[in-house]
């Protein structure tokens, strides 16, 4: 596919350098995620987040890849998994002739794309229920509820303040960590989480002289080695 691409300028170095290419596959998920349709709306939508910025031209050439790769995929007769939410947008009144929903309830909301719930509002005829946390979403998913055009103002919405899994210590890192994350708008940041518990102070390290594994194994020797010492025995999880 690479090698066929028609593009205006193949000296860019998104053409001619190989360690961009997973950022354009993961640029071009996100165009899809964003359900934009033309260039003249890429060239100016809002991109935070993205880690990568990219100029006017920079953007030129990302959309005219985009437009080989959706060729490329018509030809064969494929579609990313951006798309199928794209395809039920496009094709919504013939899909609803067919099949239609009264109630539709979306579980862990902040995990799906702009275009996932848009497709998934047009479905709903009667209502939509949605349960979501900004704060715990585990992709790239940049929204607002606004631009799904899903309504959450006044009494749409029930906000739960209250954390059960977590003890005060934590939330209070939770909550200073989302102030900064430019991936979220004000909109989305209307809340902190309440933990009546206490706990130990969380810690944030840095392996700078070894690797994290090796970090991580002589940690977990340390406090072996203490509960040993005071004669407690225990399990210990690592998530990664």
């Amino acid at each position: 596919f690479y090698e066929n691409l028609k593009l205006s300028n193949k000296k860019h170095r998104f053409y001619q350098d190989k360690k961009f290419r997973d950022f354009l596959i993961d640029e071009i998920k996100w165009i899809k995620s964003k359900s934009v349709n033309n260039y003249e709306e890429y060239k100016t939508i809002r991109r935070s987040g993205r880690g990568v910025a990219l100029q006017t031209s920079d953007r030129k050439t990302v959309y005219e890849i985009l437009k080989n790769y959706n060729s490329h995929l018509e030809q064969h007769n494929r579609y990313m998994w951006e798309d199928y939410s794209n395809v039920v947008i496009e094709n919504i009144n013939d899909i609803n002739k067919v099949k239609t929903y009264d109630y539709v309830f979306i579980d862990e909301a902040q995990d799906l794309s702009q275009s996932q719930l848009i497709s998934l509002r047009m479905v709903a005829c009667k209502e939509l229920i949605i349960a979501a946390d900004l704060g715990q979403k585990i992709y790239k998913t940049d929204f607002t509820w606004k631009s799904t055009g899903i309504n959450v103002q006044g009494g749409r919405t029930k906000f739960l303040k209250g954390a059960f899994r977590s003890k005060r210590e934590v939330m209070d890192l939770a909550n200073s960590l989302l102030k900064h994350d430019t991936a979220l708008s004000s909109e989305d940041i209307n809340q902190e989480y309440e933990a009546k518990s206490s706990g130990i102070i969380p810690a944030v390290l840095v392996a700078k002289e070894m690797t994290e594994y090796n970090m991580i194994a002589k940690l977990i020797n340390e406090i072996n080695d203490d509960y040993e010492q005071d004669g407690f025995s225990g399990t210990i999880g690592v998530l990664s």
